[in-house]
């Protein structure tokens, strides 16, 4: 079982939309994965004004093999209906469809058997996709490319176990190094993995979990207010759109 980190880094996203925008990105990855019958489980999401990060713990190294039986229309159903199953299922014609007979009538019978695939090489070749078409409720463009998204993307970081998932979308290729805070630690350049992805952001000073960097201000506003005698009015709204800004 193996571990799986994805980073997008971007110029600031919108506080409004990060926690939506990081949901999606686990879901999308995780339906990638469903569809071959893998089970992400353990999964946790990260997001910071310029950041979004999925991490899944044990994850198989190949998927299962996968044998399913496709229903298909009755024999003496109309052609039009018997081309449009062969389409959906990319065959040209009946001869590799079985044909079950049952009370109300013959029908075809589609045998699916598909061998397992090495994990890594179905996540790069899904997540290009997720990424160009993520479902941002606002994006934008830049330069001369086509990507659109909510802010620039900078970078990618896509790590299975300790080995690189190469991909490029619009010239940006995967690595396995992140980037500190742009201003405390503008030179760190950290290779990292799923399991010390997020303290070796800590240690470049980024607190990547949005709940941890709420806690964090609200408890420091706390502290602040009764060192003057005061009481802090609460406000989750603000305290997390805060902790989306900074």
């Amino acid at each position: 079982m193996t571990d799986f980190l994805l980073e997008l880094y971007s110029e600031e996203i919108p506080a409004g939309m990060q926690a939506r925008g990081v949901s999606d990105l686990a879901r999308l990855i995780k339906e990638l994965l469903a569809e071959c019958g893998v089970d992400a489980a353990e999964t946790s999401t990260y997001v910071a004004p310029q950041r979004m990060a999925v991490t899944i713990a044990d994850l198989p190294v190949r998927t299962p093999d996968r044998h399913e039986q496709k229903k298909g229309p009755r024999v003496d159903a109309p052609e039009k209906a018997i081309q449009g199953f062969l389409r959906a299922n990319d065959l040209a014609s009946t001869d590799d469809l079985q044909v079950q007979d049952d009370p109300k009538g013959a029908y075809y019978l589609l045998d699916i058997n598909a061998p397992g695939q090495d994990t890594a090489s179905v996540l790069a070749a899904g997540l290009p996709d997720i990424i160009r078409n993520f479902p941002w409720p606002k994006s934008m463009r830049w330069g001369a490319g086509t990507l659109r998204w909510v802010r620039p993307l900078r970078g990618l970081t896509c790590c299975f176990g300790e080995d690189v998932i190469d991909f490029e979308v619009e010239g940006l290729r995967t690595g396995k190094t992140v980037r500190g805070h742009r201003f405390m630690a503008p030179d760190t350049n950290a290779s990292v993995n799923a399991a010390n992805y997020v303290e070796t952001l800590m240690q470049a000073k980024v607190m990547v979990d949005a709940s941890t960097r709420a806690q964090t201000i609200e408890s420091a506003a706390r502290r602040l207010a009764e060192e003057k005698d005061c009481m802090l009015v609460d406000d989750p709204a603000l305290v997390n759109e805060t902790a989306g800004l900074v």
